[in-house]
């Protein structure tokens, strides 16, 4: 397959954005997740995190004190890695995790044009507009900046994903402005078995 197979609509499978929202929010707000996610699942992913980001530090993609940007971060332990290997890192989510993590929209970022030099996310899933998404990520990169996308591909999702993705070519395709960089597997971590490196023109 070519594309993104969108699970649910708009208008169809909910009457409105707000209630997509809404639903999206019921995972990230669960307690059960968060107490797992705030306690024993913290420094094991902050640590995963780190040994992803640490490749691309030393691959001269992220420098030390780049401004990065993380779509989709929940409770922020990908924030709190690129900040421990010498990033000025930030996220946004639904739901915020301060100081992590702000409360902001994927497809409407609270940030200006040109704004960031490396954006990562890993919930391409769980976007119910995946173009719109990735053209956030290129609008608030700058020039020569790098989007890191982790994918989920040919898993089984859970309730709260808004499309299946099957391969890496029907996500990269999204990007209007950019030019690939890396496109590979890796080993199946935090439900991630996919990763590929867009370069801003």
């Amino acid at each position: 397959m070519n594309n993104v197979i969108m699970r649910r609509k708009i208008g169809e499978d909910y009457e409105t954005y707000e209630d997509y929202i809404n639903h999206q929010k019921e995972k990230t707000t669960d307690p059960l997740r968060r107490k797992l996610w705030l306690g024993k699942e913290w420094k094991m992913k902050i640590d995963i995190f780190k040994n992803v980001f640490n490749h691309y530090k030393n691959n001269n993609i992220l420098k030390e004190n780049m401004k990065c940007l993380c779509f989709g971060a929940r409770t922020g332990q990908e924030v709190v890695a690129l900040n421990e290997i010498g990033m000025d890192a930030l996220g946004i989510d639904i739901v915020p995790q301060e100081p992590y993590v702000i409360k902001g929209d994927i497809h409407d970022a609270p940030f200006e044009d040109n704004s960031f030099d490396f954006v990562f996310t890993n919930i391409i899933d769980h976007s119910i507009y995946p173009g719109k998404f990735m053209n956030e990520i290129e609008r608030v990169l700058k020039s020569g900046g790098h989007a890191l996308v982790q994918l989920q591909l040919n898993c089984k999702s859970d309730e709260y994903a808004e499309n299946d993705v099957h391969n890496s070519k029907s996500v990269i395709n999204l990007f209007k402005e950019s030019e690939l960089i890396i496109n590979r597997e890796i080993p199946f971590t935090l439900s991630m078995n996919w990763e590929f490196v867009m370069k801003k023109n």
